[in-house]
Formats: C-alpha cells, sequence, structure tokens
C-alpha cells in the first residue's frame, strides 16, 4: 500500500488508515458504522510471570512434595485474580 503525508489527503467516503507511526497508509472504504481498529498495547504487567511461576510450582510439587503444589496453586490463583483485576481496572484511552 503507498504512504500518505497525512490524512486529509483521503475521499470523501474514505478512512486513511494511521500505522502508529506518524505515517497513514492509503485510504480504506469502510462500511457505515464502521471504524478503524487502533492499535494500542496495554500496559506491562508481572501477572502472566508469576501464573507461570505458580504452574511450575504445581509440576514440579506433582514429583516433590504436596506442599509445593499447594504453594503452587495459591500462587497461580492469586496471580490470575491480580490479573484478571488489573484487565479489569484497565481504561482504554478515549478516541
Amino acid at each position: 500500500m503507498s504512504e500518505m503525508a497525512n490524512p486529509s489527503e483521503a475521499g470523501e467516503n474514505e478512512t486513511a488508515v494511521p500505522t502508529g507511526h506518524g505515517h497513514y497508509v492509503a485510504p480504506v472504504n469502510l462500511r457505515p458504522g464502521w471504524s478503524v481498529p487502533r492499535d494500542e498495547v496495554p500496559p506491562p504487567t508481572y501477572w502472566p510471570s508469576v501464573m507461570a511461576l505458580g504452574i511450575v510450582a504445581v509440576g514440579l510439587g506433582l514429583v516433590t512434595s504436596i506442599l509445593v503444589s499447594v504453594v503452587g496453586l495459591v500462587l497461580a490463583f492469586v496471580a490470575l485474580a491480580g490479573w484478571i483485576g488489573d484487565l479489569k481496572n484497565e481504561h482504554p484511552a478515549e478516541p
């Protein structure tokens, strides 16, 4: 696709699609009521790593001690709750 300098070059029924780097790609005809998806990256979080650590502890506990598995399960559930809490409290940017 060709790149455009700014979105004002788009036609009446066309929308220039931003690439996220200050450039716009060729106009795209959108159906009524549709919009161009925005490229947004969620904020970083430690919860996926904590979840992985809990799962590894559960697996390690299967070959060592039930206590390690219990600690791993608790860690995994705490991580899941924290991760979901982060997602629920995430405020999307206004368009």
